[in-house]
């Protein structure tokens, strides 16, 4: 694993997703999985709202969401968006 990679992980440690949803969604010819959240950061003590609209075929974020500053618009996920991610893959491997 690189330095970066490990270094994510370990700030992903610190993360608990303290609201968690999901919810199907779409017409017909789109269909979306919704997931949102409330990311809470255990070290700093923040909270930030995070959402996802995921492929249902792959599971793939197709449109992403966070109220926290490093948050780049449809660029990147941030930490908290990874995190909010990671839990619904768990969830949604388990339905």
């Amino acid at each position: 694993m690189s330095k970066e990679h490990e270094k994510l992980m370990r700030s992903l440690e610190d993360l608990e997703v303290k609201e968690f949803g999901v919810e199907k969604y779409g017409t017909e010819l789109r269909k979306y999985i919704y997931v949102y959240g409330l990311i809470y950061n255990k070290v700093n003590r923040t909270e930030y709202h995070a959402c996802l609209w995921l492929d249902p075929r792959t599971l793939f974020p197709v449109r992403f969401s966070c109220e926290c500053p490093d948050f780049t618009f449809r660029i990147r996920m941030c930490k908290h968006l990874m995190k909010l991610y990671l839990t619904a893959i768990r969830q949604l491997k388990g339905m």
